[in-house]
C-alpha cells in the first residue's frame, strides 16, 4: 500500500486541546488542590478527585473564561457527568467534570519516510487520528529534533503521539498494523510507553539529540511479533 496524504488530517484538529502544564496532576488516589487556588489565582484547574475508575476535575474562569471552563467543557467527548455554576458576562463561574479514568500511552516512530518521499510526522498524525476511538484517545503530536545525519532525510525528527486509554494494558496493534502497511522505509522503528513520565529514557533521549549513534541492534524482537 502507498503512504497516507501528506496533510494533517482535519478530523484529527479537534483532538489537540488547549494544554497548560501543571506541577502535581500526577497521583494515584484521592483529592489534590491545584497550585493556581492556592495562591488565589481565579482560572484553570482548581482541583482533581480520583477514584479507582473516574476522574473529577474542577475548573473556573471569569467572564468567557467560565464559558470554556463550564459549558464547552461539559459538552465534549466522553464526559460521564457535571456540576455547572451559571457563566457569561462578568461572572465567576465553575465547572465539575467526571471523566473516565485514562492511563498514558506514548507512541515513538521514525523512519517511515525516504529521501524522495513521505513524512514521518504526517503519517503518524493520520494513524493516530485513525486509531482514536472511545477506548483510545489521541491527545498530542510532537517533533523530536534528532542529531543531524547525511543518512537521514532532511529534517531529521522522530515523531511521538500521546493517547489517553481506558486499558493501558491492551496492545495497540492496529496503529502498529497500520504503520506496517503504510511505511515507505525498511528500517521503520516504533516504541511505546505506558507511563505517565520517562525518566528512564532521558539521557538517551538527550544524547539522540546531541551526537551521533552507530548502528545497533536495541531490540531483539521484529517490529511485528512471531
Amino acid at each position: 500500500m502507498g503512504a497516507l496524504p501528506l496533510y494533517p488530517n482535519e478530523s484529527a484538529n479537534h483532538l489537540k486541546p488547549y494544554r497548560r502544564k501543571y506541577d502535581a496532576l500526577s497521583i494515584e488516589s484521592g483529592y489534590i488542590q491545584s497550585k493556581t487556588q492556592a495562591v488565589g489565582f481565579r482560572w484553570g484547574i482548581e482541583s482533581v478527585e480520583l477514584s479507582d475508575d473516574t476522574v473529577k476535575v474542577t475548573y473556573a474562569g471569569l467572564g468567557g473564561g467560565g464559558v470554556g471552563a463550564t459549558m464547552c467543557r461539559a459538552l465534549a467527548r466522553d464526559v460521564i457527568d457535571y456540576d455547572l455554576t451559571p457563566a457569561g458576562g462578568s461572572k465567576m463561574s465553575r465547572g465539575t467534570l467526571i471523566l473516565p479514568k485514562r492511563s498514558r500511552v506514548i507512541v515513538g516512530v521514525d523512519d517511515t519516510d525516504t529521501k524522495e518521499e513521505g513524512a514521518t510526522w504526517s503519517l503518524v498524525n493520520n494513524i493516530a487520528a485513525m486509531v482514536d476511538d472511545k477506548t483510545l484517545r489521541y491527545v498530542s503530536h510532537a517533533i523530536v529534533q534528532l542529531y543531524p545525519v547525511k543518512a537521514k532525510t532532511k529534517n531529521c525528527v522522530a515523531t511521538v503521539v500521546e493517547f489517553a486509554s481506558l486499558n493501558a494494558n491492551k496492545p495497540i496493534r492496529k496503529f502498529q498494523e497500520l504503520l506496517e502497511d503504510y511505511t515507505l522505509s525498511d528500517q521503520t522503528g516504533m516504541a511505546v510507553l505506558n507511563s505517565f513520565g520517562a525518566k528512564s529514557l532521558v539521557s538517551y533521549g538527550d544524547a539522540a539529540r546531541s551526537v551521533k549513534y552507530r548502528s545497533q541492534r536495541l531490540w531483539k524482537q521484529p517490529m511485528r511479533p512471531a
